[in-house]
């Protein structure tokens, strides 16, 4: 039960100074008179009694934490003045425990520091502490802290420098020394050295206090509050990457080098290795030990005072023996990746034996730090369909991916055709035997509790043959289309024009019929880009390779993987030229025709290039019909490039009409009233100047497309822009209000002059001038019409009366002749009648 307060001398006889505390004031009797409640007194006095005991229970939990802060002095002066000065001995205990003894007390400090700021925490919250009492408490708690960071800092930082000074790694060495209690019998025997050829041996420390043992409880010890990275996880993965920057990337950089370089295997070092053990003095500087290979021993410091065993394991390297032969004797040189894993798989075991097997806690950490995967920082991108990121993080390439860029690059055969069944057998079974024992020993280790990237290879080497195949084959059509120049071109298809004219009789020169004609499933003539020839020629290929019998042998899904690779090697230039090329592509008119051409090459071909090998794939395992014999078709592929291709030329096409505009127009802006004048004006020679000017950009995109395009393209490509420049002129002239004798004249011989360059034009497609015109007339849809026009100027009333009745204004509106007639002849009765005819009145 809780005591009784009704006697005040009870608050007034406590020693508040003893607990470092103010006292808050002595009872005054005179103000007795104010409590009138009993109640409320006994409830004051519990209430000042409730804070007592916080504040006491707040100075025992900080008490304890001096006391565990002494302990960690005293234990750290006993150490220092123990026999020898051996920092890692107590003198009482005859151990080197001493560092654990300080990361428990450490512990033990920062547990009571943390209950009593949790005390202290709970008082401000309830608002029981005075501002006086919460400074004295905050001076407390920054004291205690102070301590705590200091030699947690210091115990950490000898720890760390005990492990330093215990594993020493080289580039041909790797040394632990395990120190061993300098009282047993350990310290009175004679050095010793154990050899070991093949096998590991593990070493033990006959229960004898390790040095490494005590660093690695101490970093445990502090670690074990750590919420991110613990000390000890720290300290074990910087001790990997010294082992991975020192030992395994070395080794593994030197053998992918003579790989590139082209060495024989015969000419690939192997490893051989010495193991090693002797007792001896040892310090706090070990960075040498006896050298097997050199011939000779180097001596420690001579300032080492106490006894240890130092395991050392050295290797250097020597010619490979031999090479790896199958069964049949094909030569399958892989000796070199099986040196390459014993060798990681022989200095990894001799770590874990030394060092991991001192704890159960760290095998997976360092394993993590040699073995894991990373994430890579590269903002390097490919193109080429990898499963995982097989390519270089640079020095924080986890050893995983440098062995799985091994693999891929000189263990999987790298050409693009297909290799002999018993070659293939022969490289599944070392790639699998190899990697599932390099896998099992990871595991058993404990390195590692998840598959690594190897597995994959071992595991399904079929698939990833299958993915280099494709990779080697899209690497080389992405290097065909990205190295090579896209505007050397070559001619493919059929002259249709040429071979039409020879089987053609003459009496269909005057109807719009064909004779049997046959030619619309042909390619005509034109110019295509040679990497579009060239990337074709490599579907061919990939396509002759997917129906080969053997594909099947080698892998059931690799036909359907070359067939998908035949794919993308089309869908590769969709997405390679238009970005590499888009450019000029869309301002160069040679370099639009090439892809436009290029585009319908490849739909053309592609209408018949399933149907050619659909009935080519061998049966499926079970003996069936093979599913790729309804799946091969590249049908789908046909309206991509047509649309691209169109698209591409009709863009081309809309650009030049508006360069044909910007030529002409500003030049015929009044036009419409200077054709009223009598006379030759400025106006009339800058119209003949547009004409030149406009005639010679049509001339120019002439000799472009002329050698590129097919025959119909290029004729309607060419009328299309004549109509252009044809209707900037007739615009000009219906507008007009009134024109003159003379501008008549004007009108005539300008038009009869353009009409005679744009059939200049057509000459280059067709065998003489008279053609030439006839093509002009065929594929201009203007080409009569401005004809007629220029005629109209020359004409008299009772001429155009009778062109009325012969049909020579067909292409003419009623309207537009109105216009003329109104703009050219006076009022006249022959005049009214002329426009009669024409089905409008004079007032019009």
């Amino acid at each position: 039960s809780n005591p009784t307060y009704d006697d005040r001398s009870i608050r007034d006889n406590i020693d508040y100074s003893s607990f470092g505390m103010a006292q808050e004031g002595k009872y005054d009797e005179s103000a007795d008179h104010l409590v009138s409640d009993a109640g409320s007194k006994t409830q004051l006095l519990e209430t000042e009694a409730r804070q007592l005991g916080n504040k006491i229970k707040f100075l025992k939990k900080c008490s304890e934490a001096r006391m565990a802060l002494e302990d960690v002095t005293d234990g750290f002066l006993k150490a220092s003045v123990s026999k020898g000065g051996h920092a890692g001995t107590s003198k009482e205990s005859g151990t080197d425990t001493f560092l654990v003894d300080m990361a428990q007390c450490i512990c033990k400090a920062k547990k009571a520091l943390a209950e009593a700021e949790d005390q202290y925490q709970s008082e401000l919250v309830s608002n029981d502490l005075k501002q006086q009492d919460a400074k004295a408490a905050n001076d407390i708690l920054y004291s205690i802290q102070s301590q705590i960071r200091r030699w947690n800092v210091d115990v950490h930082s000898r720890a760390c420098e005990t492990l330093s000074s215990c594993i020493t790694i080289e580039s041909e060495s790797i040394s632990i020394c395990e120190a061993a209690n300098p009282d047993t019998d350990a310290a009175k025997s004679s050095d010793t050295s154990t050899e070991s050829g093949g096998a590991t041996s593990k070493t033990k420390a006959n229960n004898q206090a390790s040095g490494l043992k005590v660093a690695l409880d101490a970093l445990a010890i502090l670690s074990e509050e750590a919420q991110e990275y613990g000390k000890l996880e720290c300290a074990i993965t910087n001790i990997a990457h010294e082992f991975l920057s020192l030992v395994l990337r070395p080794v593994v950089s030197e053998v992918a080098d003579s790989l590139e370089k082209g060495k024989k295997i015969s000419q690939m070092q192997a490893w051989e290795f010495h193991e090693s053990q002797v007792q001896r003095r040892v310090g706090s500087g070990l960075k040498s030990s006896s050298s097997h290979f050199a011939g000779g021993t180097t001596l420690l410091s001579s300032s080492s005072r106490a006894m240890g065993i130092v395991s050392t394991l050295e290797w250097k390297q020597v010619k490979s023996k031999s090479d790896l032969e199958n069964k049949e004797g094909a030569t399958v040189k892989l000796s070199w990746w099986l040196n390459l894993l014993e060798f990681i798989q022989r200095v990894t075991q001799f770590f874990c034996d030394k060092v991991l097997a001192q704890r159960d806690d760290i095998s997976l950490v360092f394993g993590k730090a040699i073995f894991g995967s990373l994430t890579s920082t590269s903002k390097k991108l490919s193109s080429l369909p990898f499963d995982e990121n097989i390519f270089d993080y640079g020095d924080n390439c986890p050893i995983i991916q440098s062995l799985s860029r091994l693999l891929w690059d000189h263990c999987i055969p790298e050409s693009s055709g297909l290799i002999s069944l018993n070659q293939f057998t022969n490289i599944k079974s070392v790639i699998e035997d190899s990697t599932q024992q390099f896998e099992a020993f990871l595991k058993k280790a404990g390195l590692v509790k998840n598959p690594t990237l190897l597995a994959k290879f071992g595991t399904s080497f079929g698939k990833k043959y299958n993915e280099k195949v494709r990779t080697m084959i899209l690497g080389r059509g992405r290097s065909l289309l990205i190295e090579g120049d896209y505007h050397n071109s070559i001619k493919v298809g059929v002259n249709l024009h040429e071979k039409r004219k020879e089987s053609r009789p003459n009496y269909l020169d005057h109807i719009d019929i064909e004779d049997n004609d046959m030619a619309i499933f042909l390619l005509e003539e034109c110019a295509i880009s040679e990497l579009g020839a060239n990337l074709f020629d490599l579907c061919k290929n990939t396509m002759d390779l997917a129906v080969d019998p053997q594909a099947s042998m080698l892998s059931p899904l690799l036909p359907a993987t070359l067939f998908r690779s035949a794919r993308e090697l089309l869908d590769l230039f969709r997405a390679v030229i238009p970005a590499s090329h888009g450019s000029e592509i869309s301002t160069i008119p040679r370099s639009a025709a090439i892809f436009h051409n290029t585009c319908a090459f490849f739909a053309h071909k592609m209408l018949t290039f399933g149907l050619e090998y659909r009935d080519k794939f061998p049966p499926g395992p079970d003996g069936g019909e093979s599913p790729l014999k309804k799946m091969c078709t590249f049908l789908d592929l046909v309206p991509i490039f047509r649309e691209l291709a169109d698209r591409t030329m009709n863009d081309m096409i809309q650009r030049q009409k508006i360069q044909v505009s910007e030529i002409i127009s500003p030049r015929i802006t009044y036009l419409s009233e200077a054709l009223g004048s009598d006379e030759g004006v400025v106006e009339w020679t800058d119209a003949e100047t547009s004409l030149t000017a406009g005639l010679y950009h049509l001339r120019h995109l002439s000799q472009n497309w002329n050698s590129v395009l097919s025959y119909d393209v290029y004729n309607r490509t060419m009328g299309c822009l004549a109509d252009s420049l044809f209707t900037l002129y007739l615009n000009k002239v219906f507008a007009a209000k009134d024109i003159s004798v003379a501008g008549t004249h004007f009108v005539g011989s300008l038009f009869h002059d353009a009409l005679r360059g744009v059939t200049e034009i057509f000459v280059n497609s067709a065998a003489s001038s008279h053609e030439a015109a006839k093509e002009a007339k065929k594929f201009s849809a203007l080409e009569d019409k401005f004809s007629t026009v220029g005629k109209f100027m020359d004409m008299s009333l009772q001429d155009i009366s009778s062109g009325l009745s012969a049909g020579v204004f067909r292409e003419t509106t009623g309207v537009e002749l109105s216009r003329l007639v109104l703009a050219i002849f006076e009022d006249t009765e022959a005049r009214a009648r002329i426009l009669h005819l024409l089905g409008t009145s004079q007032t019009h």
